[in-house]
């Protein structure tokens, strides 16, 4: 039976990950951001199958999809653990930061996990964004640009590489910060180790209000002073690799993205037409 004509029973929610062994994925990188929404902590390993148009985090080719299950139920596949962001919108921020330390690690498991990106943006507004933008507490800048994206390393190959951002390999432990046209040439992208804690918040004399998105499936209105509170969730995806870490990784980058791909240039040694 064809791959395209196969029935599949739909299913609301995935069953407890403690009685999944792995997961396979038939599709492209959106099969895998929609994946990432139906486990919001732990999740089991996972195999892409590559049956998309771009295909950078799905490694897998499907014709040999047999020869690579098999691989990877006797354990010799490598695996990525790709960090994940845990974002948490915050009505009262002023209660918010009266929370003991204690009481926001318990917390951990609230929020939205996302494994590309949170975006924050003018939405409808005509005008600039304004965030005031805390790094563990401490006011770090107010940004006035269109938005700003929190990327995690996986992502940092997506939307933050567009607008400016670096690339950053899925095994380094941090958050991109990458402003969208902000409006001033000395702001430019940073990345933070994974062990703080970032607040975006629409400042309270902000002239519009701001949008957030997680991964471009969800979308909800921030209005002033309102915050998103993000930190590296402590559940990462497991994430079946073909070769190795490096070796999928550049792949990626030569086959989907044509990272410095150009003609190479002629030796000057050699008699040529072109020299005397």
């Amino acid at each position: 039976e064809s791959l395209h004509q196969m029935q599949l029973p739909a299913i609301s929610l995935p069953p407890p990950p403690s009685l999944i062994d792995f997961i396979i994925t038939l599709g492209g990188d959106g099969t895998l951001l929609h994946l990432n929404s139906l486990f919001q902590n732990a999740v089991p390993p996972v195999l892409s199958f590559n049956l998309g148009s771009l295909g950078f985090l799905t490694p897998f080719d499907y014709p040999n999809h047999a020869t690579y299950i098999e691989m990877l139920m006797n354990g010799s596949p490598h695996l990525t653990l790709r960090q994940r962001l845990k974002c948490k919108i915050v009505t009262n921020a002023k209660n918010e930061l009266n929370k003991s330390k204690n009481e926001e690690a318990d917390d951990d498991d609230d929020g939205y996990s996302c494994i590309n990106e949170l975006v924050i943006d003018r939405g409808e507004g005509a005008g600039l964004c304004t965030l005031e933008c805390y790094c563990d507490d401490m006011l770090i800048t107010v940004l006035q640009a269109d938005g700003v994206i929190i990327a995690t390393a996986t992502g940092s190959t997506a939307y933050s590489l567009s607008a400016g951002g670096t690339m950053v390999h899925p095994i380094v432990g941090g958050m991109c910060f990458t402003p969208i046209c902000p409006h001033s040439l000395s702001c430019r992208p940073l990345f933070f180790p994974d062990s703080v804690t970032l607040r975006i918040k629409v400042a309270e004399d902000a002239r519009w209000p701001s949008w957030v998105s997680c991964d471009g499936r969800t979308r909800e209105k921030l209005d002033l002073g309102m915050e998103v509170k993000i930190v590296v969730s402590k559940y990462p995806m497991p994430c079946g690799n073909k070769t190795n870490h490096l070796g999928d990784w550049f792949k990626s980058l030569c086959d989907c993205l044509h990272w410095n791909d150009r003609q190479k240039q002629q030796s000057l040694e050699g008699d040529r037409p072109d020299r005397k």
